[in-house]
């Protein structure tokens, strides 16, 4: 499987996000769906809120956020969320220290370092790559879809 969204860099495209990510996932297991979900719901924030994505443009038009799922059977699931880079350089993805679960701000980042196989970032002045890594397998032992 592999599928691409372009999004309006705008916190309204969060929701299109989940809820485009629930229909490419219908029939994984409920727990995979629900945990990439949240941490793709958490990285399109962040795309938006944190990337020149969200600057405004010539003619009032917003910058992208591109987001990708991209899963063969036996691999983990990989999903992508790229923005048009960081408005500062300390504003590239990374879990903050003194983050977790009772923060007030940093638990985007914590919850993807805690909840995904892995991830990296790959970022420069023009592109930030946010790549995640999921299991597909269910916690109930059932086959992949």
């Amino acid at each position: 499987m592999h599928a691409e969204k372009r999004l309006p860099a705008c916190l309204h495209s969060v929701a299109a996000a989940r809820a485009w990510v629930s229909r490419i996932l219908d029939g994984y297991p409920d727990d995979v769906t629900e945990t990439v979900t949240l941490c793709v719901s958490e990285a399109v924030t962040n795309a938006i809120r944190y990337s020149r994505s969200s600057l405004p443009r010539e003619g009032g038009n917003l910058g992208e956020v591109i987001l990708r799922l991209h899963n063969l059977p036996g691999c983990p699931l990989y999903v992508e969320v790229q923005d048009e880079g960081p408005l500062t350089p300390s504003s590239r993805p990374h879990v903050v220290d003194g983050s977790g679960p009772l923060a007030e701000h940093g638990r985007g980042m914590w919850l993807i370092s805690t909840l995904a196989k892995q991830w990296t970032v790959m970022s420069e002045e023009s592109a930030t790559l946010l790549s995640m890594a999921f299991n597909t397998m269910p916690s109930t032992g059932r086959a992949e879809p």
